[in-house]
C-alpha cells in the first residue's frame, strides 16, 4: 500500500543574457512510500513541470520578474509549496543573487558557482560550488533510470533533447556554438532535488 504522496518543488535558474538564454525550470519530486507489513520503503520521481527559455538580451529585472512570476503561478497552484530555488551565481548570475534572497519568504535561494573542479563544497555564506560534471551526471542518471519524466506537451521539451544528445555526444564539453542552458537550468534543480531526500 502506498501512502499520500509527498511533494516538493524545485527551480533551477540558469542565467545568461547576451550570448545564451536564461532559462528556469520547474522539478516536482515526489515521495512515495510503501508500506508493506511493518517494512516501508521510499522511491522518489521526478517531472519537469515548467522550462521556459528567456530571449536573449532580456535584462536582468526582466529575468528576476519572469522567475517571480513562475513563482506566484507555483504559489497559487500549491497553496502549501515553499520551493527551493538554485540560481547559477557563476559571473553574470552573481549580481542577481540579491534579488533572489529577497524572495526568501516565498522560497529558498541556494546559489551555485558551476566549476571545473571535482568535489562539491559550502562556502560560509551558502553559496555551493558544483562541478559541472556532477550536474550533468544528475540529469543523465534519472533519464537513464526512468525517474524522470518530461512531459510531451512540455514547451521547449525538444529542444532540451537536442541540448542532451549534444552533451552526450560531446562527452558533457559545452561547445561554444551549442546552447547548454536548458540542460543546466534542469541539472540546478536536479541537484538540489535529488541531493535532500
Amino acid at each position: 500500500m502506498f501512502h499520500v504522496p509527498q511533494i516538493e518543488f524545485f527551480f533551477g535558474v540558469d542565467i545568461g543574457r547576451d550570448r545564451d538564454p536564461s532559462v528556469i525550470a520547474l522539478v516536482e519530486r515526489i515521495e512515495l512510500t510503501h508500506v508493506q507489513g511493518n517494512r516501508a520503503s521510499t522511491e522518489y520521481k521526478y517531472v519537469l513541470t515548467f522550462l521556459e527559455s528567456i530571449p536573449l538580451e532580456t535584462p536582468y529585472p526582466q529575468v528576476v520578474q519572469r522567475f517571480k512570476d513562475a513563482l506566484r503561478r507555483l504559489l497559487i497552484n500549491a497553496r502549501k509549496a515553499h520551493p527551493t530555488v538554485c540560481v547559477d551565481a557563476t559571473g553574470v548570475g552573481a549580481p542577481l543573487i540579491d534579488d533572489f534572497h529577497k524572495l526568501r519568504s516565498d522560497c529558498r535561494t541556494i546559489p551555485v558557482i558551476i566549476t571545473s573542479g571535482n568535489a562539491m563544497t559550502e562556502r560560509k555564506d551558502g553559496t555551493h560550488c558544483i562541478p559541472r560534471h556532477e550536474l550533468l551526471m544528475a540529469v543523465h542518471m534519472l533519464v537513464e533510470n526512468g525517474e524522470l519524466r518530461i512531459p510531451p506537451s512540455l514547451p521547449n521539451r525538444d529542444a532540451l533533447f537536442r541540448e542532451m544528445l549534444n552533451l552526450a555526444r560531446d562527452g558533457g564539453q559545452h561547445s561554444a556554438s551549442e546552447h547548454d542552458d536548458l540542460v543546466m537550468a534542469l541539472a540546478l534543480a536536479l541537484h538540489r532535488a535529488r541531493r535532500y531526500t
